[in-house]
């Protein structure tokens, strides 16, 4: 990808510029990393753009989607208001963590606060924050011999392809959200590279079989929390597979009996589970962390991560006061980010303000509004007909694709007890196809390839763009392509019904079954 050199200097929020002054679109693709950056085709490494696009089938979400006519105008009223001043940029912000709140039915938890980051990637930088309020101290040099903060990420593979790099306490990605250029992999200014230790724990076989390793990180975390360290320790409610990575039963046990040197972190980033398990976590004391770039399709990217009061309380207590903020933090955090009860913390961090993370979050909060006025009974009948519907149709396509098997889809720990991404292998030559072929096959499907058919039945395939779930690999043998329901289309079949959207999933399949059968003769995307 060509990264814009428009995002660069907007990443940056240049003071030159004055305040508020670019377009939607531009502040749309501004406040984050080179994930966002657009190509010389006007997309970015998703295939989507910064505004909405006629015609599109999107079936995206676990990855990233363009934006949809609704969502656009309600960003655009909010730009329009800081634009003309009807409310101030932190009052803005204010009103994103208070609507998450709400719109999630966590009003009643005390002390909840909010930390709004660029990705859900960079989510993982608030737990370390918290590692250090209960360190005490400041990271140092020593500290790399023996690390004092141990990190422990579940689901390794599929969460953020990036996750565990960030929660080392280094950078990522190459641009920083404030437009620096970085290094990944390099520590962030203040925290020694190999002071904090990750640990991943991957929860399949060789044979891409789920395997519960709950015990497995159990245990990891107690060896550590008895050597004295911090210790991090993540589970996952809904992976970009929909695998449900829960807690031992144990981890109660573990957490009265350790205090705050075990930080609870649960990833709940496709924001695919019920809100009750969101507000259980919370209460039990873990930071839960989200984005509303997935399942509620804002454009990419944007995070938040809830801090309980278990929590909020020792950052409150020590970071900003008695333990230093590291500054590299300041390069992906700013003050307007920061929950108004963190004021040492906040006035830590520098001033800039992210305004294309601020409207990013309109878009999913306008989503969370919409559903929140159908009503739960509605959305779960919905989502439950949609995806018992797709994997029915996929199996009429059964010669280029197979259904993967490897999830539950009946957990009520997710949304409507069922999982809203559907993976399957595909099939070429009579073997299934692996990562970079898939990455062919998921780049062309984005593409009009009508120049290719030679009839008009052939054209009126081929011409149709199609966004889904990019690859994601199981193991050696073989990787899936994903259909991820999204907010938009959930809200459109509880209006219209599910049988226009199956439609629409029969021509994605049309056409994926069309580039199967003559992947010999494919040109590369």
């Amino acid at each position: 990808m060509v990264a814009n050199a428009n995002v660069t200097a907007l990443s940056g929020a240049s003071d030159a510029l004055p305040r508020y002054s670019q377009s939607l679109e531009e502040y749309v693709i501004a406040g984050g990393d080179e994930r966002m950056h657009l190509s010389k085709q006007g997309v970015n490494k998703y295939f989507a753009q910064p505004k909405p696009v006629s015609g599109l089938i999107l079936r995206s979400s676990c990855t990233g989607t363009n934006p949809s006519e609704h969502s656009f105008a309600a960003a655009q009223a909010v730009l329009t208001n800081l634009q003309n001043g009807t409310i101030s940029f932190d009052a803005q912000m204010d009103l994103v963590r208070s609507r998450l709140i709400q719109y999630l039915g966590l009003q009643s938890l005390p002390g909840l606060d909010v930390i709004i980051n660029p990705s859900g990637t960079d989510c993982e930088y608030a737990p370390l924050l918290a590692a250090l309020a209960v360190l005490g101290r400041p990271l140092s040099q020593s500290d790399v011999e023996n690390p004092p903060i141990v990190n422990i990420l579940t689901a390794g593979g599929e969460v953020g392809s990036m996750s565990a790099t960030a929660a080392s306490g280094a950078h990522f990605q190459l641009f920083a959200p404030n437009g620096d250029a970085v290094t990944v992999g390099a520590p962030l200014d203040g925290i020694p590279k190999g002071a904090i230790q990750v640990h991943e724990v991957v929860y399949r076989n060789s044979q891409g079989e789920v395997v519960d390793k709950a015990a497995e990180a159990l245990a990891l975390a107690r060896q550590h929390l008895e050597l004295g360290k911090i210790v991090v320790l993540h589970s996952v409610p809904s992976s970009k597979m929909g695998l449900v990575v829960s807690d031992h039963p144990d981890i109660l046990a573990l957490q009265q009996e350790f205090g705050t040197r075990l930080i609870r972190v649960i990833d709940a980033c496709q924001l695919r589970c019920q809100p009750v398990v969101i507000k259980r976590y919370l209460a039990e004391g873990a930071l839960v962390m989200v984005t509303g770039s997935k399942y509620f399709e804002a454009p990419s990217f944007c995070g938040a991560v809830f801090v309980p009061e278990q929590v909020a309380s020792v950052i409150r207590d020590k970071l900003g006061n008695t333990v230093a903020v590291p500054s590299g933090f300041g390069q992906y955090l700013t003050r307007s980010d920061i929950g108004s009860s963190f004021t040492a913390l906040r006035n830590a961090l520098p001033e800039r303000e992210n305004v294309g993370l601020c409207v990013r979050w309109e878009f999913a909060l306008s989503w969370l509004a919409e559903l929140a006025t159908l009503g739960q009974e509605t959305v779960e009948r919905t989502i439950r007909a949609w995806v018992s519907g797709v994997r029915l149709l996929m199996q009429e396509f059964s010669e280029s694709i197979e259904l993967f098997s490897g999830e539950s889809y009946d957990d009520d720990t997710l949304m409507a007890n069922c999982n809203t991404i559907v993976a399957f292998k595909v099939r070429a030559n009579g073997a299934f196809l692996t990562t970079d072929p898939l990455k062919n096959l998921y780049a062309l499907l984005w593409q009009d390839l009508s120049s290719l058919a030679t009839t008009d039945a052939e054209r009126l395939i081929l011409s149709q763009q199609c966004q889904i779930g990019q690859p994601v690999k199981i193991c050696n043998e073989f990787a899936v392509l994903r259909f991820a329901l999204g907010a938009s289309t959930t809200v459109r079949m509880a209006k219209t019904g599910v049988e226009r959207e199956l439609e629409g999933d029969r021509r994605i399949l049309d056409k994926l079954a069309w580039l199967v059968a003559h992947f010999d003769q494919l040109p590369k995307a």
